[in-house]
């Protein structure tokens, strides 16, 4: 039988590489977490000779979609700090994705695309913020 749970308890993590150490930063207040997801290209190789009039294709080339993640936002916080950073720097970071249930955290490289704070007049400050993953980390 499977053993199923909820989600409280996983975490997202941010690592900066600085000479041949990676720093780690939690992203505190992250609220629904989706992993990356690839998605093959579809390559048409259809010819006159393609059987019964048929389209055919071949797998092509690989494509990892982007992760964004909704946060509350706490101004000044480690997370906040973080997110401006690399924001401004444009480095390529680890995104560490911890879900509760599997037995190892997954990697994947990639940098920051979007980073947007809300203030609402009468709700909880939010952000979001939008990472472009390039690839997966295989330890």
């Amino acid at each position: 039988m499977p053993s199923y749970s909820i989600g409280i308890g996983s975490q997202v993590r941010i690592g900066r590489t600085s000479g041949n150490t990676v720093n780690w930063t939690v992203m505190a207040g992250v609220q629904d977490i989706t992993l990356p997801e690839q998605s093959v290209d579809e390559i048409d190789v259809t010819a006159m000779d393609s059987p019964n009039r048929t389209k055919q294709t071949i797998p092509g080339l690989t494509s990892n979609e982007d992760v964004s993640l909704d946060m509350v936002w706490s101004p000044g916080s480690d997370t906040d700090v973080c997110l401006s950073a690399i924001r401004a720097s444009a480095e390529i970071v680890q995104v560490e994705f911890t879900i509760v249930g599997l037995a190892e955290p997954e990697i994947y490289k990639g940098w920051l695309k979007t980073y947007s704070r809300t203030a609402p007049v009468q709700d909880r400050l939010e952000a979001s913020t939008t990472f472009k993953i390039n690839e997966k980390v295989i330890a």
